[in-house]
């Protein structure tokens, strides 16, 4: 298994470039090297020119990376109408083929992932932060997301959805769950070691693959890195893990206000 990260930083470049920059930088992120097939050979090759090798196997020449052609150098303007969208009526909208799928978790958590289905691509998991969604990978405008670039790149995008967000409010016997304090008593222990594997396990079997590629941003990435060291049988399942934005300690926060409460023990019955 390989393991990418990358820390966000300031682009300084013009305005209207700045969501292609923004979509390069994570696509270049996720493929440094060879992590996902096709995507680090089209950044390349718009300073070393050469064949491109697609995920489906066919080749194109070109001095043009196929990414960056991919990108809305001029996306639409906002459209006020989809600001209240959930993540499937936004994908719909955007022209991508969009599915909808529940799993249950072995403690009875019903998560929702939404997928952007690629027959025979290579499946990949994109996890969200803390107190997001799969939706917040939809963000950017026209081609420019993220999860729309990978399916152009020939990618089976699935979105997860952690417990307790809008997409995960359910459970299988926990009854009114929202005002339920039972359903809240979790931490990111239960994602890691329940959410993650249930998530990979659904997309394996859905897909027929013994492997896929996984990319988490902020919490998405701490609780896969715990998963894979708690759960080590899946560190074969996870084929190659990219981590925007990665947390794996605190130890290194030097702000009280966000060190003080990440120390604070927390009572062992739910609050």
């Amino acid at each position: 298994m390989m393991i990418y990260t990358v820390m966000f930083g300031f682009i300084k470049i013009g305005a209207g470039k700045m969501e292609v920059a923004f979509v390069v930088l994570l696509l270049a992120a996720v493929h440094s090297t060879n992590c996902l097939p096709g995507l680090g050979s089209s950044i390349r090759s718009n300073l070393n020119p050469k064949t491109l090798q697609s995920p489906d196997g066919s080749s194109t020449s070109s001095r043009t990376p196929s990414i960056i052609s991919n990108c809305d150098v001029n996306p639409p303007a906002p459209n006020p109408e989809q600001d209240g969208f959930s993540a499937p009526e936004i994908i719909h909208a955007a022209g991508y083929p969009n599915e909808t799928h529940q799993v249950t978790t072995s403690d009875g958590y019903i998560l929702t992932m939404h997928r952007i289905r690629k027959d025979g691509g290579i499946p990949i998991l994109l996890m969200h932060g803390i107190l997001c969604s799969s939706r917040d990978w939809l963000m950017q405008r026209g081609n420019n997301s993220l999860p729309y670039q990978l399916w152009l790149a020939g990618y089976d995008v699935w979105m997860g959805n952690m417990r307790g967000n809008n997409y995960s409010l359910s459970h299988e016997t926990i009854p009114d769950p929202i005002n339920n304090p039972a359903f809240w008593d979790f931490s990111f222990d239960q994602i890691a070691q329940k959410d993650y594997p249930t998530s990979i396990d659904y997309v394996l079997s859905s897909t027929n693959n013994t492997e896929l590629q996984c990319l988490g941003y902020s919490l998405g990435t701490t609780t896969l890195i715990a998963g894979l060291i708690r759960l080590p049988e899946y560190q074969k399942k996870c084929k190659c893990f990219t981590g925007l934005a990665p947390v794996t300690t605190n130890g290194n926060i030097t702000s009280i206000a966000l060190k003080g409460p990440a120390e604070f023990p927390l009572p062992e019955e739910p609050l």
